[in-house]
């Protein structure tokens, strides 16, 4: 009894609930989808699912498509993330912490809520829904997840105490912080 209380108590067994969420839900079905990948009806092991999906072109150029939304994406939320999570990190103000909490507050909405939401928006304005209305929505649905780490790591990292010193212009500081984020 005293080793299960003890258990319980430590800090350690705050994570098995996460571990078992991520099991259940990450782990195990990106596994089947690498094994139904590479397997026929059968079980057998075989390449012919990517020949299939190789041979037509919609299916390819809906990848590639999908593939460059995404990158997309990834690049405009870098290009608003991280100024704003660079101007809040210098910010000495307790309104940074205001701000930060403001971008993640959406967060606690259903994304299909926000992008529906994001749909009347548009409706509403008359504004076309196409690729620009697909990647604004992206945008707006993910840079939460783009400031909020950045955020934490210029805070840390920068100006917390292992302070790292880029001499030169403002551009050439914010750049040399910049590579510190990714690196």
């Amino acid at each position: 009894m005293n080793k299960l209380r003890f258990f319980f108590s430590s800090r350690k067994s705050w994570t098995l609930p996460y571990l078992l969420f991520s099991l259940f839900f990450v782990i195990i079905p990106m596994v089947l989808i690498v094994v139904y990948a590479f397997t026929d009806d059968a079980g057998h092991l075989t390449l012919a699912n990517f020949s299939k999906f190789l041979a037509h072109p919609e299916d390819v150029n809906t990848f590639v498509y999908s593939i460059g939304i995404a990158i997309l994406t990834t690049i405009g939320c870098i290009v608003l993330g991280y100024p704003v999570a660079w101007i809040l990190s210098r910010s000495n103000s307790g309104y940074a912490k205001t701000v930060i909490m403001l971008f993640i507050l959406p967060m606690w909405v259903n994304i299909l809520i926000r992008t529906l939401a994001t749909v009347a928006l548009f409706d509403f304005l008359r504004l076309p829904l196409g690729e620009g209305a697909l990647i604004f929505g992206m945008i707006y649905n993910f840079i939460p997840f783009m400031i909020y780490p950045i955020y934490n790591t210029l805070q840390k990292r920068i100006w917390g105490p292992t302070r790292f010193r880029c001499s030169g212009r403002w551009y050439s500081r914010f750049l040399c912080r910049g590579w510190l984020v990714v690196s």
